[in-house]
C-alpha cells in the first residue's frame, strides 16, 4: 500500500506491505465424541466465506491431532470440495495415552478446534429406564417413581442392586437423598422420598429448582449401567406471567385495542388492577389493561375488558 501527500510544506510518501486474506470460516466435526484404542477418528470440516457464507472450493485445510500430553500425533492437509467439505481419517494406536485428544482444522488464517475422549469402555448389556410419578414437584412433596431394567435380548434384570441418588445444584451438587435396594422378578425397583421444604434454586424469582435423579444398577454378573433424570421443583403449581405487546406495561395502551382471539373467554378487571376470568385452551388469557386505572377513576364494579367485537373500520381510525 502506498500513501502520498502533497502540501505547501512539501511532499511525502509512505509505502507499507499489507497482507490480503479472504474471510474464511471453518467448522469441524467428528463422527462421535468417544473412542477406544485402535478405532478410527473420522474428521470433517466445512469451509465458508465469512462474508457471503458460500462454500470455499479448493481451500487447503490442515487437520492436526494432539494427545493429552500435548504431543502432535497426526497432521495432514486436504483440499476442500466444491461444497467446501474436506475430510480425513486418523487411526488410533492400540497402545497410547488415554484421555482427551485435541483435534483442529486450519484454513488460511481461520482455525477451529474441539476435543474427543479416548478410553477403554465396555458397552452395556442391559438398558435402564428411570421414571417419576410427575414432571414437577413442590417443596415438601413426596417424589415417587420406578427403575426398570431389561437385558437387550428381552429378559428382566432381576436381583440387581440399585443405588438412587437425588441431588440439587447450588454452587456445587448437593445430595438431598440416597436410596438403595434390589429389583424384583420383573426387573423393577420402586422408590419414594420426601423433598425438603426449601431448595437452593428457589431463591431466584420465577425460576424453578432443578432436581437430578441418578440410578446406578449392578446386575448379579457385576455389570454396571446408569441413567439420569432431571425434574423441576416449583414454588407453586400455577405460575402467571404478563407479557406486554409493546415491551412494557402502560396505562390504557392503544396498541392492545384489537379484537381478541376467537377462542378467548371473557376476563374482567376489578378494582386494584387485578384481573379474573377464564383461559383459552392453550392456557392463554388476553387482557387489555393490567395496571390500576388513574386515581379517581377506579370502577366500582367489574368491567368487561376483553369482549369480542367487530373489526374497526378505516373511517373510524382517521
Amino acid at each position: 500500500m502506498r500513501l502520498e501527500s502533497k502540501s505547501s510544506l512539501g511532499r511525502d510518501r509512505v509505502v507499507k506491505k499489507v497482507e490480503l486474506q479472504h474471510p474464511a470460516r471453518v467448522l469441524l466435526s467428528s463422527d462421535k465424541p468417544l473412542y477406544q484404542p485402535g478405532q478410527t477418528i473420522h474428521l470433517c470440516s466445512l469451509s465458508l466465506n465469512g462474508r457471503s457464507q458460500k462454500p470455499l472450493a479448493g481451500e487447503a485445510v490442515t487437520f492436526a491431532v494432539k494427545d493429552p500430553k500435548g504431543n502432535q500425533v497426526f497432521q495432514e492437509t486436504r483440499p476442500s470440495s466444491k461444497f467446501g467439505i474436506a475430510s480425513v481419517d486418523f487411526v488410533l494406536a492400540s497402545d497410547l495415552n488415554l484421555g482427551r485428544y485435541e483435534v483442529s482444522a486450519t484454513a488460511g488464517a481461520a482455525a477451529t478446534e474441539r476435543t474427543v475422549e479416548v478410553k477403554r469402555y465396555v458397552l452395556p448389556k442391559f438398558k435402564i429406564h428411570l421414571a417419576a410419578g410427575q414432571p414437577y414437584y413442590l417443596p415438601g412433596q413426596t417424589v415417587s417413581g420406578s427403575v426398570q431394567a431389561n437385558y437387550f435380548f428381552g429378559r428382566s434384570v432381576s436381583g440387581a442392586t440399585v443405588r438412587l441418588t437425588a441431588t440439587t445444584s447450588q454452587e456445587q451438587p448437593v445430595v438431598i437423598q440416597g436410596l438403595q435396594g434390589r429389583t424384583d422378578g420383573d426387573g423393577k425397583y420402586s422408590f419414594q422420598f420426601a423433598l425438603p421444604d426449601f431448595l437452593a434454586g428457589l431463591s431466584q424469582p420465577h425460576e424453578p429448582a432443578c432436581l437430578d435423579l441418578k440410578a446406578e444398577l449392578r446386575d448379579p454378573a457385576q455389570q454396571v449401567a446408569e441413567t439420569t433424570l432431571s425434574l423441576s421443583v416449583a414454588r407453586s403449581a400455577l405460575e402467571l406471567t404478563a407479557v406486554p405487546e409493546a415491551g412494557a406495561l402502560r396505562r390504557s395502551p392503544t396498541s392492545l385495542r384489537h379484537r381478541p382471539a376467537p377462542r378467548f373467554h371473557r376476563s374482567r378487571l376489578v378494582p386494584g388492577g387485578r384481573s379474573r376470568g377464564s383461559f383459552s385452551a392453550p392456557g392463554i388469557s388476553r387482557l387489555r389493561r393490567l395496571l390500576p386505572p388513574p386515581a379517581g377513576r377506579v370502577p366500582s364494579r367489574g368491567v368487561p375488558i376483553c369482549r369480542p367485537r367487530a373489526p374497526t373500520r378505516r373511517s373510524e381510525l382517521s
